[in-house]
Formats: C-alpha cells, structure tokens, sequence
C-alpha cells in the first residue's frame, strides 16, 4: 500500500504510514480534506479527541516543515555553491541542479493537503519508528552524497590552483617571406591576472621569504622555472611548421608554490609575413685597382642609399695583377636585415670584376723595351759622369758597357724593391796630379722597381753607383776595382731574396777559381802583372827621387805568394802576390852610399775567371819603407832582403800558407 501523503510504500495490513504517521485507514469526511489545509494548532491537554487530531496533524506540519526546510536549505546552499563554480565544472552544476530538484519535489509533497481527513475527529495513532533497514540505506546515501561533493570540491579546487602554460603562450612572428622571424614567450601579466589570487606560497617559502611572501606573487616562483623556445626562429616563410619546446623545473615550483603546471611541446604555424622585392646592390659601387701588379690593391666606393662600403667584402684585397679576376661579395645570411630595412633584398650576393689599369712590374729583362735599355744607359753615364765632376784629383775616361744585371724579387721573399736592374759600365780612372796610377774601375748604376703600364715603361728612382774600391791603394772611388766583387754583391748576397739574370759580359764573373799557388797563374798574366808593376815603379821613381839620384837597371827578383788559411768572398783578403824587382841606387854627390833596393809590388785577390782570364781585387803598389846609410834620404821598399822577408811573408803565417819564388829564396823560405 502506497502512502496518498508521502507516496512511501508500506505492508497491505498497515494503519499509518511507517515513514510520515498519516493514516492510512479510508475515510470520505469532507471536514477532514478542509481541516488538513487549515492551521494546525499546538496541542493541547483538554480535548482528548482534539488532543490526538493536533498531535498528528502538528506531527505531520512539523515533519513536512522540516522536511521542507532542510531540503530548501540543501537547496539553496546547492544552488549557491553550483553558481559559484558554474565556470569551472558543469559536471557538479548538473549534479547540484539534480539535487535541486530533488529537494523541489520533496517540498511538493509536503505541501500536498492530507487525503484521509475523515479521520480527523479521532485520535492520532501513535508514531511508528522507522525500520532499520531503511534507517541504514539512508545513511548510506547521505555518506555517498557526502563523499561525492568531497570528490567534487577537491576537483574543483584543484583545477583553480593547476595553471596550463600552453594558454599562455605568445608566437610572433614578423618579417618577410624567406627571412622571417619568430620570438615565444610567456604572457606572464595573463597568468598574475588568472591566478595571482589562487595560488599559495608553501610553508618552506614562507619561511624562507618571511614578511616578504605578503608582497611576492606565487607567479614569479612559477616563472622562475619555466622557459620556452622556438627549434626554429630564423628564415622562415608562410606555411612552415615551427615547434616551441618547454623546459619546466616542476620540483622547484612544488618547493615554493601551492599549485601545479601543465604544459606541453607545440607546433606553430608560420604565416602573415610580406613578400619581398629585389634590387641591383652593385649598382652604385664603384671598384677601382691602384699600386703595382703583382702587388695591386682593390678599392670599393659604393656611391648609392641603401647599402654602405663595409656591407661589400673581397676575398683577395691584394696581390693583384691586370688580367686577375676578383669577386665581390654581400653577406648571403643578411637578407633578413635587408628586408627589414630596406623592404627588398639584393638580387645576387657576388659579382666579379677583372683587374685593370695598374702599373706592373717587368719581369724580366728580355721585356724591357729598346728606347728604355737606351734611356737607362744614358742615365748611368749621366751618374758615373757627375760622380767624378767636382773631384779635382781624379778624373774618368773611356768608358764602356760592360753588361746587366736584372734582379727580380722571390714570392713571399722580403725586399725593398720588387725588381733592380743594374747596368755596368767600366772606365779608367786616373789622378791629374799622379798621386794614384791609373786604374780600371766598374761602376754598377742601380734603378729600382722597373714599370710599364698603357704609357710605357720607367723606373722608380735611381739608387746611384754601388760599392767603393781603392785605385793603387791610395784613392778612393765609387764601384768596383774588382767585377767579381762587385757579382758578389749584386747577385751572390742577394740569392735568398732575388733570382738574377746578368749578360752582356757581366755574368762572365759568376764563375771564377781561387788562385793557390804561383802556377795556379798564367805566365801571360804574370807578364801583365809584371809590366804594371815595372810601370808603377818607375813612376814612383820619377816623382819621388831628386835629381842627385840615379837609379840602375830595374830588373825581376822573384815572387811572394801568400793564400789564406780559410778562404772566403772577400778575394783581396784570400790572397797577396807580391812581384819583387830590385835595382841599384846611387847619389852624384854621395851622399849615401849605391844601394841596391828592392821593390815589392802588392797586388791582393788573384782570380782566374772562364776563358783562362785572370784580375786582381786591388793593387797597392810598393810596400815597404827604408833608410839609406846617411839617414837622411829613404826610399820604398826594402834595402835588407831578410827584412822585407821577414814584413813580408814571416808575420803574416798566422793567416796564411805562403810560397816563395827561387830568386827570393836567399832570404828566407
């Protein structure tokens, strides 16, 4: 039997409803329906029979009052609590409507009036208990809807306090197609705003900050450990994929924040960027060479707006040559910045350009041309010439091409000319008051670094005459006594710099042997060497000895030969040849007594060249000085055979090996 008050079920046989006490006996009497909706009144002890209708009915309006209370309380603190987190679960507003709706429809039946009011002049029945199972499956659902709202409050509060980052996040992009860019961040003032209020600092924060926490946010721990980037950032165009990846240090922020973070690797789709032009970038530069090939340099001038002369590079700046090409180039991974700037980009990064237009070294000497060889001929007897101009004391006569030497400098060798040539000219130099006898002399008349360009070809500037010799020991002079001292120090001390070329007679000197022994000289040469000497006797004589003075017949005594221990360059220091003639000398009014004199001449560094040709480094004429018997007149040479040997041969044997002729023997050997 179902209850017409509350709707329960209950046994066939029962009286009153074992959940709300109504009656559940029939009745039709019409004042009870109308009392039932009537006020009931508390109950009182002087009407039995009215005493139990108000009790029940006081029982039953009390029931249902409190039935409707506690579901319209249930109800509404549902409701507010639904509304509260409608925003962040719709699962727990559907269920808080479930239950407002069920407390609804238990204030509907509380309101229905009674349907047996025909019982309501008797006395109410007494109130049944509830049964136990009922009690038990009651108690069970109150504590399911219990755990059920635990559940659902914990899930809402933590998904207030979870912060998901991808939420956050910002792609740019900007630029042009081909060169864009891209930059990822997190929109940190966003996450303040959302969740600055809702999260918590921990109790290990607090007490590290101290008073501090009250004025730091939660945020900045979170983003203290929380970083992004792009995989790809740069040269980007329309329609490329680009991931951001995460790199969270969770472990810190649980330390410090009450709250989570989700997160997670994403792709981004790159699009909005412009479309780009092009333009000439070498349009308004100018390249020009300038200096001397091989040597030449490259200058860049860029005269437009858009770009500067530092933007333009040049692998090969020098070193350069006409007929070389160089190329010009713009950074190829600048485009970005040339879009960004300019709204276009160049049309090409490189261009080549030939070199032209720059003076070149000649190379070698077969290059120069004829109306130079000439030029430069002229120019070094003009400067041997004005050499000997302002000397009073010595002049030079017939001079004589005697060869070149065209020296070119080595690749990577140092040296302060790229390229000499020397010409040679030979010329006898003689004294006007014969203090000296007269010499041969070869005069090297240096020019530096030999030009041709459209215009022809010239020199730097002249270097003047090389080197200095004495002529017959006494005089001075610019140049060479010696040619093969002057072929040492054009082309043998200067082969770790220069390749050399020399002809025209002058590489005749290249070969040459040391002379070691007096055989090691031709007989013709010696004839040579003797006359000169005979010659520079009798003109010491002549210009020497006073008249009262007369000398005998000059003839040969013998040969000294001395040879350097360790032989060198320096020929007038390898070997000395002294020819040694001897003669009579006398007084008219006899003054001293006729002595017999000998005169060594002193030649120094006997060379033998190619074709059994044969020269000295330098001559210094007699050597030796002596005192005649009276003491008041003396002479050169020697008027003591042992002591010329001895000056001679015997003081020099610490440096030398010597060799003495047989005419000379009786002195010493």
């Amino acid at each position: 039997m179902f209850c017409p008050k509350c709707g329960q079920q209950n046994p066939d046989d029962a009286k009153f409803c074992g959940y709300c006490g109504f009656s559940l006996i029939s009745s039709e009497t019409p004042e009870a329906t109308n009392y039932s909706q009537q006020p009931v009144a508390a109950p009182t002890t002087d009407n039995s029979q009215q005493q139990g209708y108000d009790q029940t009915a006081y029982y039953n309006q009390q029931a249902t009052g409190q039935t409707v209370d506690y579901n319209q309380q249930a109800t509404g603190q549902t409701a507010d609590y639904s509304q509260q987190n409608a925003d962040y679960s719709q699962q727990n507003a559907n269920y808080s409507q479930q239950n407002a709706n069920y407390s609804q429809q238990n204030a509907n039946y509380s309101q229905q009036p009674a349907q047996n009011t025909g019982y309501s002049q008797q006395a109410a029945a007494p109130k049944q208990p509830i049964p136990k199972k009922y009690m038990i499956a009651g108690i069970i659902g109150a504590a399911a809807l219990v755990l059920i709202l635990c559940i659902s409050c914990i899930a809402i509060f933590s998904s207030r306090r979870t912060v998901n980052l991808n939420k956050f996040v910002v792609v740019e992009t900007s630029g042009y197609e081909g060169y864009g860019e891209a930059n990822v961040y997190v929109d940190w003032v966003a996450v303040e705003q959302k969740y600055g209020k809702r999260l918590k600092f921990t109790r290990k924060a607090k007490k590290e900050l101290g008073i501090l926490y009250k004025v730091t946010s939660p945020v900045a721990y979170i983003k203290d450990a929380v970083s992004v980037e792009l995989v790809a950032s740069d040269n980007l165009s329309n329609g490329d994929t680009i991931e951001y990846r995460w790199n969270v240090d969770e472990d810190y922020i649980k330390k410090y924040v009450k709250g989570k973070v989700k997160f997670k690797d994403k792709e981004y789709k790159v699009e909005g960027l412009e479309e780009v032009g092009t333009f000439d970038a070498f349009a308004d530069l100018d390249v020009s060479f300038e200096g001397i090939a091989p040597d030449g340099r490259v200058v860049l001038d860029y005269k437009g707006s858009d770009l500067n002369s530092y933007d333009f590079h040049c692998e090969t700046m020098n070193g350069l040559s006409n007929g070389d090409t160089v190329t010009v180039t713009i950074p190829s991974d600048d485009m970005g910045s040339y879009a960004e700037r300019l709204g276009k980009i160049p049309a090409e990064t490189e261009k080549d350009y030939e070199v032209s237009g720059l003076d070149e070294y000649v190379a070698s000497y077969i290059d120069l041309p004829d109306d130079f060889i000439n030029k430069i001929k002229g120019d070094a007897e003009d400067t041997i010439l004005a050499n000997f101009a302002n000397d009073d004391s010595a002049s030079v006569g017939d001079l004589e091409y005697a060869g070149y030497a065209y020296l070119t400098r080595k690749e990577d060798a140092y040296g302060n000319a790229y390229n000499i040539i020397y010409i040679i000219y030979r010329g006898r130099v003689s004294s006007s008051d014969n203090r000296f006898t007269a010499g041969t002399v070869y005069f090297p008349v240096g020019f530096t670094d030999i030009l041709k360009n459209d215009e022809g070809v010239n020199y730097s500037e002249s270097t003047g005459i090389l080197g200095n010799s004495y002529v017959d020991g006494k005089y001075s002079t610019r140049g060479y006594v010696n040619p093969i001292n002057a072929y040492i120090d054009i082309v043998e001390s200067n082969r770790e710099n220069y390749d050399a070329e020399c002809a025209d007679g002058f590489e005749r000197y290249e070969a040459y042997e040391h002379i070691e022994s007096i055989a090691d000289i031709a007989d013709d040469y010696k004839e040579t060497l003797k006359a000169d000497a005979l010659d520079r006797i009798k003109s010491y004589i002549a210009s020497d000895y006073e008249e009262e003075v007369s000398v005998g017949e000059i003839s040969f005594k013998g040969e000294y030969l001395l040879v350097a221990k360790d032989l060198g360059t320096d020929f007038a220091q390898n070997n000395v040849y002294y020819l040694v003639f001897a003669a009579t000398v006398s007084h008219s009014e006899g003054e001293f007594d006729t002595t017999t004199v000998y005169y060594p001449v002193r030649y120094n560094g006997v060379v033998m060249l190619p074709d059994d040709e044969y020269m000295v480094s330098s001559c210094e004429g007699i050597v030796g000085s002596s005192d005649f018997s009276d003491g008041w007149y003396d002479t050169r040479g020697y008027i003591e055979g042992t002591k010329m040997y001895d000056d001679l041969v015997t003081a020099n044997r610490e440096s030398y090996k010597y060799e003495v002729s047989d005419g000379l023997k009786e002195f010493g050997e």
